[in-house]
């Protein structure tokens, strides 16, 4: 496979993506099966994205992802549809439901390393949250900055993007791509 081929695969992924995106009916089991067919997505330098992980008999993670250096993140997704933030700027019940799921997984794990690590063969220690939940392009600018100042507020625990924030990813790695392509067949 050519590199313009995969340029050309990756921008079709992320096409695809925004038309799932856009479905008004969007179920969470369409979106968790299209991110686990396309990893990239969810993080473009992950290592490997395990979808679907049992912690005990208790909970389930829709992804853990694994870095290259050996960090963990745990994720959870709800859907595009669902709002951050209320009318009068407060968190939605379902931000906070599920930044209360990835706060459990993460003290779950820590009182059961030797668990996690010999049933999951998952060696992490202290895995970062990272809840993925609404559009940004559906948000006010004053509930984007709530969202900044909630991440900065949890940084290291628990982090909020929207969909479309992982769509902005894809496209960044994309353009990067293409510019040092275009910058080594200029030097030549």
């Amino acid at each position: 496979m050519t590199l313009s081929n995969i340029i050309e695969n990756l921008q079709q992924v992320l096409q695809e993506y925004q038309q799932i995106l856009n479905q008004p009916e969007i179920r969470e089991q369409t979106i968790q099966f299209y991110l686990a067919e396309h990893i990239l997505l969810i993080d473009p330098c992950a290592k490997y994205v395990h979808s679907q992980v049992q912690l005990g008999a208790e909970y389930r993670a829709d992804f853990i992802i694994e870095t290259y250096d050996g960090l963990y993140k745990l994720v959870e997704i709800e859907k595009p549809t669902d709002k951050l933030y209320l009318k009068n700027g407060d968190p939605s019940s379902v931000l906070t439901h599920a930044e209360q799921q990835v706060l459990n997984w993460q003290r779950w794990i820590r009182q059961n390393i030797a668990y996690i690590r010999f049933e999951s063969q998952l060696l992490m220690n202290d895995p970062e949250g990272l809840v993925i939940i609404g559009l940004r392009s559906q948000m006010s600018q004053d509930k984007i900055h709530r969202l900044e100042e909630r991440n900065i507020s949890r940084r290291g625990r628990i982090k909020v993007i929207t969909f479309d924030d992982l769509a902005l990813q894809l496209n960044q790695l994309i353009e990067n791509i293409v510019e040092q392509v275009n910058r080594y067949s200029a030097q030549k």
